[in-house]
């Protein structure tokens, strides 16, 4: 395997020792500080994945390398639901290949690899080892995987491995008064945050971490305030081109035609493609065959800057509005790049925002906007003034759980996603109408669900991103199709993201793991692929 800059994701197969699987680990493992507290990180193909809790609210932390440097690294995501935090800037390490949860057993055996604090141990990452006890999911949709494998305080942000040398899960919390009952938050939940999570300010819900009680263990957080680094311009193999396999243009990294973390997806009517990059703060403008034809943006919180762009879409004039998610912001772009106008700044009041996800836009040019950490949608006129908003916190009909996803269909009615699992539709105006799906993998179930698209003949297309797949949906919500299933080959889908319609019907897809867009016909089958998958 090749990768840019001299630097290769750890490439590790079963007949590796395990001292061997260490040594290859240890290159992604890193420790994390802030002010007097420590706690660990591991490099993925995104950036450096830690934990919420570490993080705290640190928006700048510090990083000290396996090989002794130290470097800043600013906190792009978080998602203290789900007790996790992505962290870009400063410097290059190979990135640890995710694992899926489905593939995990109980009675696997796992080593976990993390900086536990003590001026004993030093500065060195330690081992422990052990077997997977149980995989649980909890009723916000998180999933833990539970093991025997020690977890002391400074060691949460720390890898969980299975003996291929994948990342199963990321070390979290130990129980107090129960031996062996060590908690890492799983794949999937992993993956589901890579593609389309950011920061939920609201506190976590975890039932292990109740109140200790006469039959309650406590949870072990040490609260490591701390976050990372690095955009990783990683290299992947290219398969051998065959006649089967559709056209592929670039490779995961950070120069013109590269793609990093991608979260979402425009198609112009001259089928140009733009693609937010997350990993790269920026926007980039593809040509149909895959040619990069502009490049706008770089890290930064000035007009035309954006820290972790995410949802995009394209007005009627060719206009691109872009969500700003980490600055709290909408910008909107002129076709040649030059920023027209910006909209909005952190807050709960009408116009501004926490945490904005996705964007979309009715047929008279208004703005909707999913406000996800004020749990609301709300609409903005073409000029950016607000309209109208609606919902509140919570699980009920017309309420949302951080809404992750929009689409408006041809008779002005709002799809919305949230983290409940579910979509729910709504009148233009923000009435309630139905309500589709509920948490599982069954037609019509999702895990997930962070992008909605619909289609001329009003049939809705989902990125069920915990199920690795899209789900066509009739317009009242009855399933028609599935398609993906987890891996980096085309028609394989991992954590899909963002979806957008060209002119055709053709159906663009958004992975922020896999870092590439795939082109795939109406009925599902594959077209074309922007981008290289992380192998």
């Amino acid at each position: 395997m090749t990768a840019a800059a001299g630097v290769g994701s750890p490439s590790v197969t079963a007949q590796q020792s395990l001292p061997d699987l260490v040594a290859t680990v240890r290159r992604s493992v890193v420790l994390v500080r802030a002010g007097d507290s420590s706690g660990s990180g591991v490099a993925v193909t995104a950036g450096v994945l830690t934990n919420a809790h570490v993080v705290g609210r640190a928006q700048t932390v510090q990083l000290l390398l396996p090989d002794g440097r130290g470097v800043s690294a600013t906190v792009v995501r978080r998602d203290e639901t789900a007790d996790l935090a992505l962290l870009v800037g400063g410097a290059v390490l190979p990135p640890m290949p995710l694992g899926a949860t489905r593939d995990v057993r109980e009675g696997d055996s796992v080593f976990a690899l993390g900086h536990p604090r003590s001026s004993v141990l030093g500065t060195a990452p330690t081992l422990t080892t052990g077997v997977v006890s149980a995989i649980r999911r909890d009723r916000a949709g998180v999933t833990y995987i539970q093991t025997d494998a020690a977890i002391s305080p400074g060691s949460s942000g720390g890898a969980l491995v299975d003996m291929r040398g994948s990342l199963i899960g990321l070390t979290t919390a130990s129980i107090i008064g129960g031996e062996g009952l060590n908690l890492a938050v799983a794949g999937d939940t992993i993956a589901a945050f890579l593609a389309g999570g950011t920061v939920v300010t609201a506190p976590p819900e975890r039932p292990q971490a109740a109140q200790p009680t006469a039959t309650t263990p406590a949870v072990s957080r040490t609260p490591i305030a701390v976050a990372t680094v690095l955009p990783s311009p990683t290299a992947a193999v290219l398969p051998s081109p065959t006649a089967a396999v559709p056209p592929r243009w670039g490779r995961a990294g950070n120069a013109a035609g590269d793609i990093s973390t991608p979260f979402g997806v425009a198609v112009s009517p001259d089928g140009s493609i733009y693609v937010s990059e997350t990993g790269n703060h920026r926007i980039q403008r593809f040509a149909p065959d895959g040619t990069t034809t502009a490049l706008w943006g770089a890290w930064g919180l000035a007009p035309g800057q954006f820290i972790g762009p995410q949802g995009v879409v394209l007005d009627s004039d060719g206009n691109l509005l872009v969500v700003d998610s980490s600055v709290h912001r909408i910008q909107k772009l002129a076709p040649t790049g030059e920023v027209l106008a910006v909209w909005g700044n952190q807050g709960v009041a009408a116009g501004q925002f926490q945490d904005p996800h996705t964007i979309a836009l009715d047929s008279e040019g208004n703005i909707l906007v999913t406000d996800g950490s004020n749990h609301r949608v709300q609409k903005l006129s073409p000029d950016g003034r607000p309209i109208a908003q609606w919902g509140t916190r919570g699980d009920g009909p017309g309420q949302f759980q951080f809404p992750v996803s929009i689409a408006v269909d041809a008779q002005g009615n709002v799809l919305v996603g949230d983290r409940t699992h579910r979509i729910q539709k709504f009148s233009s105006s923000g009435e309630w109408m139905a309500t589709f799906g509920s948490p599982g993998d069954a037609p019509a179930q999702f895990r997930f669900p962070n992008a909605i698209a619909v289609d001329a003949a009003g049939s809705i297309y989902v990125a069920d991103s915990g199920n690795d797949r899209i789900q066509k949906l009739s317009p009242d919500g009855e399933p028609l199709a599935a398609w993906g299933s987890r891996g980096p080959d085309s028609g394989m889908l991992a954590a899909p993201n963002a979806l957008a319609f060209d002119s055709a019907g053709n159906l663009y897809v958004s992975e922020g793991v896999n870092n590439r867009i795939q082109k795939l016909s109406p009925d599902g089958e594959p077209l074309a692929i922007l981008g290289t998958p992380a192998r």
